[in-house]
């Protein structure tokens, strides 16, 4: 945390910001005071802030341009930031707001996101807002040969699955090809997925320009000075994206924007210590409680199903073993019957079949 001094004005500024999310009024003026010194306090802003990628990059095209130069496949000459809501086709189009939209000096034009959560239908939109970019560049009478390149680069703090993803990749393009040939169908829009939690590095000394811009999107906000190796070239957005130098305005701006994000995140750091251990012993013990009951049920269940298992196997065994004793009774008694016919003697009959003497009698 810097060293920045806030007057008694500014904090009961920043904590009518913060009492504006109902979620927060109830904290005490010291734990709202320690939101706004962890938001302002800090070096250097969030970049995986929206508000802090669009007032870094939307504000400032020669930071932009020097961010695109290491990501694009042709250098990029000149940045022109344009309005990032895009214009309607129809009255009932989707509305698009973009972090950052900008037009190049050969006309290309570029789609720059910071998304800190993912969804299930992430993917459709990166594209919906590459496509509506290209749909309407050609007004009435335009020949499609005027058609401009446009690229999407969408810096993610959240990975997406991917069929192949070797150890190190960190960025992921796509284009349009060929399935089997791999032919470029035309190079009119490309997607690229910069995952920021992939980039395992920890020294700028032996990055590359790439892995340079993921380290600092990612840890900006961690850093306590100019971290060891990195580039001199950084030294403007350094300078730009130093939380003391924001105009009051923007310092409001900037904590409404991250108390958001943070909501919408539900960080523990914006709830009550107390409340939090409390609701965690109190949640320890239903949960316990409920897992009791829940492991008696299924120990009562798994223990039917046991015993009626065992006792098929013992009934089983035991009509077998009955059975075989009732045969084999029955057995020496036929045989005695037949000794008998041939006229042997009571003591032969009962030492050849083991019967004894009153059953061999009775035959």
């Amino acid at each position: 945390m810097e060293d920045i001094n806030l007057t008694p004005e500014q904090y009961e500024r920043y904590i009518q910001t913060v009492d504006e999310f109902q979620k927060l009024r109830t904290l005490s003026r010291e734990e709202k005071i320690k939101i706004i010194d962890d938001i302002l306090k800090a070096p250097f802003l969030d970049l995986r802030s929206d508000w802090a990628f669009k007032y870094v990059f939307g504000g400032h095209p020669d930071l932009l341009k020097m961010l695109l130069n290491d990501f694009l496949p042709e250098p990029v000459e000149s940045v022109t930031v344009l309005p990032n809501e895009l214009p309607h086709n129809r009255p009932d189009d989707k509305n698009i707001i973009l972090d950052v939209l900008c037009r190049l000096g050969d006309g290309r034009e570029i789609i720059v996101e910071m998304q800190r959560k993912g969804h299930d239908s992430f993917r459709n939109r990166m594209f919906y807002y590459g496509a509506d970019l290209v749909s309407k560049q050609l007004k009435g009478g335009a020949y499609y040969d005027r058609l401009c390149p446009v690229y999407v680069i969408c810096f993610m703090d959240f990975t997406l699955m991917h069929r192949q993803a070797p150890d190190g990749k960190i960025m992921f393009v796509y284009e349009f090809r060929e399935r089997d040939t791999g032919e470029r169908y035309a190079d009119l829009m490309s997607i690229y997925l910069c995952e920021l939690p992939r980039l395992k590095k920890r020294s700028m000394k032996q990055m590359n320009p790439v892995e340079e811009w993921f380290y600092i999107l990612k840890r900006m906000t961690t850093f306590a000075e100019v971290p060891e190796g990195m580039d001199g070239r950084f030294a403007p957005l350094l300078e730009t994206a130093r939380t003391r130098q924001l105009p009051e305005t923007e310092k409001l701006h900037y904590l409404r924007a991250m108390i958001s994000e943070e909501e919408k995140e539900d960080i523990a750091k914006f709830y009550r210590a107390e409340g939090r251990e409390q609701g965690r012993a109190e949640g320890r013990e239903e949960g316990r409680a409920e897992g009791l009951e829940e492991g008696r049920a299924e120990g009562r269940a798994e223990g039917r199903a046991e015993g009626r298992a065992e006792g098929i196997v013992e009934g089983r065994t035991e009509g077998m073993e009955k059975g075989m004793k009732k045969g084999m009774e029955e057995g020496k008694m036929e045989v005695a019957r037949q000794m008998k016919k041939m006229g042997l003697s009571i003591a032969q009959i009962v030492q050849a079949s083991g019967l004894p003497e009153e059953v061999v009698k009775g035959l």
